[in-house]
């Protein structure tokens, strides 16, 4: 969410994480976090753009995010900082960067650097960057206050990406038996309602009706939130005024049920 920046905000400390399950496999999900402090507009939970989902590159978006931060408003500030538990990226913030840019992105092994898509963004904002940029390394899960509020920002991002993930590959059943009804002949549809199993307890079908009714309402918000996640890095800002009227339209569709 891009707020301005406070009118006295000439230093401005931040903390970044993220949140990764199945880290190293192939159904890996993973969400990022930006925390600015207690209650503030700022703080984000992010969804990874393309590429895998891994904690480090988990962690590493949501530096990213932070840096694009400072220089959108970087004329309102003087000092930057950014608390990571990451020492992936402070290693790489403070040693391995300039390394990495000098041998063409290939790492001291001779292989291709890692994550380079952010990695080629993070350099540039470090170069153009008109702020002091300060990358300090806190240690995770420490009860550090600060480290632990962007931990729940990443843990909340992967959880809607894990959400969004199940609502697209399990569509609802009845809109693929409406699908198929669409096009099949009347004696079909005769013979497909026909064999429905009948309740023999009439309160059970309105059990099972309304169940079904709150099902569909509840994939329908769903699917529309699996689309909102893929396109949050396009346009931030519209994402979030997107995801309020979905809010909206989903407590009303739940109340219609």
């Amino acid at each position: 969410m891009w707020c301005e920046p406070k009118p006295h905000e000439k230093l401005l400390v931040v903390y970044t994480d993220g949140a990764c399950s199945g880290n190293g496999r192939p159904d890996a999900v993973a969400g990022s976090g930006v925390y600015f402090g207690p209650d503030d507009p700022r703080n984000s939970a992010l969804q990874l753009p393309e590429g895998a989902h891994t904690n480090q590159r988990a962690e590493l978006f949501a530096l990213l995010w932070a840096l694009r931060y400072a220089r959108k408003h970087e004329e309102k500030l003087r000092r930057f900082v950014v608390h990571s538990d990451s020492t992936y990226c402070v290693k790489a913030w403070r040693e391995w960067l300039p390394a990495w840019i000098q041998r063409e992105w290939q790492n001291s092994a001779g292989n291709p650097v890692a994550n380079q898509d952010l990695w080629h963004e993070v350099a540039e904002l470090r170069d153009v960057l008109d702020v002091q940029v300060e990358l300090k390394w806190v240690k995770g899960h420490s009860k550090n206050s600060g480290n632990e509020a962007a931990d729940a920002l990443a843990v909340q991002a992967r959880q809607t990406c894990k959400a969004a993930r199940e609502a697209a590959a399990n569509p609802t059943t009845d809109t693929a038996v409406n699908a198929a009804d669409a096009d099949a002949p009347p004696q079909a549809k005769k013979a497909r309602k026909s064999n429905e199993p009948k309740s023999a307890l009439p309160g059970l079908k309105a059990f099972h009706t309304a169940a079904d009714e709150l099902d569909a309402a509840l994939r329908q918000s769903a699917r529309e939130l699996a689309k909102l996640v893929a396109s949050v890095d396009s346009d931030p800002e519209s994402a979030l005024v997107a995801l309020a009227v979905l809010r909206k339209q989903t407590v009303r569709r739940l109340e219609s049920v």
